[in-house]
């Protein structure tokens, strides 16, 4: 999320097949307030059903970036952390920055929602992820 809070970035992760580890993948996904706010619930499960078959081939959008440029993105930004987890979660993780880089929030500062869920719950659950991340 912007830090002035109109929009929302989705940096798409993929499985490193090399390193086993997590990665940044394809174009960065641009959301208003409002696409979050009426269909975020929609766009965020959508993007992680595509996770498990993503090939990453090239690199990502924020990977092509300058270096300074991607830390502009990292200042002008909060972050989140979204999975999925057992098939049946949600996990909100709010990030913050320390000194080795980011790092994800505390287990109370979690959401965790349990699917279905809805919109609105979503929604209230990410905001509140938001408020903490630095």
């Amino acid at each position: 999320m912007s830090r002035d809070g109109k929009n929302f970035v989705i940096v798409n992760q993929v499985e490193s097949q090399q390193w086993g580890c997590v990665e940044e993948y394809g174009p960065l996904v641009h959301v208003t307030y409002d696409e979050m706010q009426s269909n975020g619930l929609a766009i965020v499960q959508r993007s992680l059903g595509e996770y498990p078959t993503r090939k990453k081939t090239e690199k990502s959008e924020l990977e092509a970036m300058p270096t300074s440029a991607q830390k502009k993105f990292e200042r002008e930004h909060k972050h989140v952390g979204v999975s999925l987890q057992n098939g049946s979660e949600i996990w909100i993780d709010p990030i913050h920055f320390g000194k080795r880089g980011m790092i994800g929030g505390t287990k109370p500062e979690r959401q965790i929602l349990r699917l279905p869920t809805t919109q609105d719950t979503f929604f209230k659950a990410l905001l509140e992820a938001f408020r903490v991340a630095d």
